[in-house]
């Protein structure tokens, strides 16, 4: 009994949505329930439900444990007994807005298993309505309260039963038409993964860098060079591009704002769009080139490849802020 005490003393009071305590108090629980004290175990699942808050089947599944925890002890002890009496008090004082709130998300995460599982059949159901109108019941929420939830929710339940817009990244960065523009959504995007240095160098003596970004690559200081691009890579744009990208390597980059020298140089073609089928060939002939009679480290990064990097480096909300600074509307 001992280590289950000290593990639910060790969370302390504050255990408002708190994971770990979650996982201590459920700890507590099991060691108590298996040393047959069911009235310690349903004090500590109560307070796990305190804990698991914003997660709310698992607050349920926490407080039915609690419940059959102190149903157990009046089962099983004699009904004078102060645990017995305790466990009573716990069963009728149990309030009623804490059923209420019990019975809205219990229903609400059955209603939404529901339309992902077997959508036809849910939609022959009210578990959803039934959610609704005990959340209305609870006094500190109310009916106007519940009836401005009801088309958020009708909106999620809309999304699960037709899919999530997966493509809206897509959309924003390829509508994006001025140069400018992009190289500013990048340089945000870049400054999300804490570089040591970033800045867009774009103007007449650029030598093919619009942006410079020093990045540290598991102790490696890597110096990485973009050039940007708006649009399908087409022959003219290409032959543009190599020529920029050529200068980029050609003409080393001063050091005076790199708080080391960089170990590495990279070097990016970023464009919003694709390349085109007729310059296809020609654009990979000539970074076969530049890497093996060069040793040159070039990537053409189009959309597809942009996309996939935000979400792996987990900078979805690093581009919703950069595209909202240029006023880009999200869809």
């Amino acid at each position: 009994m001992g280590t289950a005490r000290d593990l639910f003393r060790q969370v302390g009071w504050a255990v408002h949505g708190k994971p770990d305590a979650y996982e201590t108090l459920c700890r507590a629980a099991e060691l108590w329930r298996a040393e047959g004290q069911p009235f310690s175990t349903g004090m500590a699942m109560l307070r796990a439900v305190d804990a698991a808050w914003g997660r709310p089947e698992i607050m349920l599944d926490a407080h039915h444990a609690a419940l059959r925890d102190f149903e157990r002890v009046v089962v099983e002890q004699p009904p004078d007994t102060p645990a017995a009496l305790a466990a009573l008090f716990k069963l009728l004082r149990t309030p009623l807005e804490d059923r209420r709130a019990m019975t809205f998300i219990s229903n609400a995460a059955d209603a939404f298993r529901g339309f992902k599982s077997d959508p036809d059949t849910e939609l022959t159901r009210d578990r959803l309505g039934i959610a609704l109108n005990a959340l209305a019941k609870i006094p500190v929420i109310g009916p106007d309260v519940a009836d401005a939830a009801r088309p958020e929710i009708g909106k999620s339940v809309r999304l699960t039963l037709e899919g999530l817009v997966r493509t809206w990244a897509h959309r924003s960065l390829g509508s994006i038409g001025d140069e400018a523009v992009l190289r500013r959504v990048l340089l945000r995007l870049l400054q999300g993964t804490l570089p040591r240095y970033a800045q867009i160098r774009h103007g007449p003596i650029e030598y093919g860098k619009d942006i410079a970004a020093l990045a540290d690559d598991g102790g490696v200081s890597v110096l990485c060079l973009y050039q940007v691009k708006c649009g399908e890579m087409n022959t003219p744009k290409w032959r543009g591009a190599r020529a920029e990208l050529e200068e980029m390597f050609l003409v080393p980059m001063s050091e005076f704002q790199l708080p080391v020298s960089p170990q590495r140089i990279e070097g990016y073609l970023v464009t919003n769009g694709h390349a085109n089928t007729r310059v296809e060939p020609v654009m990979e002939g000539w970074f076969e080139e530049q890497r093996r009679d060069h040793g040159r480290d070039i990537t053409f990064m189009h959309l597809d490849k942009l996309v996939d990097w935000i979400f792996k480096v987990r900078l979805v909300n690093e581009l919703r802020a950069a595209l909202d600074e240029e006023s880009i509307k999200v869809s």
